[in-house]
């Protein structure tokens, strides 16, 4: 095992190197918040006629697989990386105190819990122990947890949004008869999107996890199962309901990026690396409200992690830069710098707040009361 001292020379050697480019560059990395999907998992359930119904899962229905850790474990080192120039600081200052600087949020589902650990794990080798997570009740987390928080005032309307009989439904399952055809196959009712996302989710995951799909499945795939799935998924993240918790989640975001860059009092303004351990719906859910779902594609894939990195830059009057990166998977080296709408690059901090006002939630019990 790697001892602290040679961790420490090569995170000393790739922040040279990470300095030079920043010099070039006029700009200073001084603060990164990520949002990650957990990582891969067994399916969240089955159906009447699921040929796997009894397949053993490592943890069980629901919950991370050994491949999942070691996604997250990959996406740990690789943002270890990347933001060495801020780790180095942890170590410098707080090597027998704990990283102060870095807050950590998960959703109370344990793939989230484990996924978190696991990235610290990657990330943090020798302090990842000393950091405590802020792990609210499902019930009580408006941002992270699925389902989360109530939101009664939007709850018809997202029932609404997942309708069968919707135009764009009709035109993927030619009219329904996909619809009924999934029905006689998997021998239970699907009467919205949403229970259409869990028997795709089963399919998906088996798949993944190297099982063969079912004969009357693997004809209709490519054809109906999978674009119907992204239909549900853009209209499950993109819907009021979710929207407000994305909301609620980019304000706190924000509000922690603004106790570090302009201090005011207590703890959390050294707190310079964010990471919320979350689901696809919360990646994709931010990527469609900050109006960049186009450019990162379908639903994100486990590990995939959107992050807001502020800078020091001397070329803009504010000071103050904000760049967006989209992380594909664990092993992506090379993230989707984003295009911020409205603010091409560089784009001020103060801006991009601007830009994003209308969207943040600060009240969620007040936004979500009927």
């Amino acid at each position: 095992m790697i001892s602290v001292n040679v961790y420490l020379c090569i995170l000393a050697f790739v922040v040279s190197m990470s300095s030079q480019t920043e010099s070039a560059e006029n700009s200073t990395l001084i603060a990164t918040a990520m949002v990650t999907r957990h990582g891969d998992r067994a399916p969240t359930g089955t159906y009447p006629n699921d040929p796997y119904a009894y397949y053993t899962w490592p943890w069980g229905i629901g919950e991370p697989t050994p491949k999942g850790v070691r996604q997250l474990y990959k996406s740990g080192m690789k943002k270890a990386a990347r933001y060495s120039k801020l780790l180095s600081n942890i170590y410098d200052n707080n090597i027998f105190f704990g990283p102060r600087n870095v807050y950590v949020r998960s959703s109370a589902v344990n793939r989230c819990i484990v996924s978190a650990q696991s990235l610290l794990d990657g990330f943090l080798p020798f302090l990842n122990n000393h950091i405590t997570m802020d792990i609210p009740e499902n019930s009580e987390d408006p941002m992270l947890a699925s389902p989360g928080k109530p939101c009664p005032k939007f709850e018809d309307e997202y029932l609404d949004d997942l309708r069968l009989d919707a135009p764009d439904v009709l035109a993927l399952s030619e009219d329904g008869k996909f619809i009924k055809y999934l029905e006689a196959q998997t021998g239970t009712t699907v009467p919205d999107l949403w229970d259409y996302l869990l028997i795709g989710d089963a399919l998906f995951v088996q798949q993944d996890n190297g099982l063969a799909l079912p004969p009357w499945a693997s004809g209709v795939f490519h054809q109906y199962i999978k674009p119907l799935n992204d239909l549900a998924m853009l209209k499950a993240t993109s819907s009021k309901k979710l929207q407000v918790k994305t909301g609620a989640l980019l304000n706190d975001i924000i509000e922690r990026l603004d106790r570090y860059v302009y201090g005011k009092s207590g703890l959390d303004d050294v707190q310079n690396i964010l990471i919320y351990s979350g689901h696809d719906v919360n990646v994709q859910g931010l990527a469609i409200l900050l109006e960049v779902n186009n450019q990162i594609g379908t639903r994100p894939a486990y590990a995939a992690v959107i992050s807001l990195e502020l800078y020091y830059n001397s070329r803009i009057r504010e000071g103050i830069e904000v760049k967006i990166f989209y992380f594909r998977d664990e092993a992506d080296e090379n993230p989707i710098n984003i295009e911020i709408p409205a603010c091409p690059g560089p784009c001020g901090y103060e801006k991009f707040k601007r830009l994003v006002k209308s969207k943040l939630v600060t009240n969620y019990d007040e936004v979500c009361s009927s």
